[in-house]
């Protein structure tokens, strides 16, 4: 495993999760949450940056910058990113 530290505009702009990343169902409460805290722990990726264990996270980051005033500033509450298999 690697540790990576990427934006969450780096993740969200990789072709496997803007494909894909709507069929996630939002969380509320975890938007809620990150909304307030940011994102604290880690998200395990595949190489591909798509999200095995984040997934939630990852969603609400997108509806985060697609919908919040503030959305872009958002773009460095991912603090690691695990990569798997490189």
């Amino acid at each position: 495993y690697t540790w990576e530290t990427q934006t969450v505009k780096f993740l969200l702009n990789q072709k496997k999760i803007y494909q894909n990343i709507e069929r996630v169902p939002i969380n509320q409460p975890l938007y809620d949450s990150v909304v307030e805290h940011g994102i604290e722990s880690p998200i395990l990726c595949m190489p591909n940056y798509y999200p095995i264990a984040g997934s939630q996270r990852m969603r609400v980051m997108w509806e985060i910058v697609r919908k919040h005033r503030d959305g872009w500033m958002f773009k460095t509450m991912v603090e690691y990113v695990l990569l798997m298999g490189r």
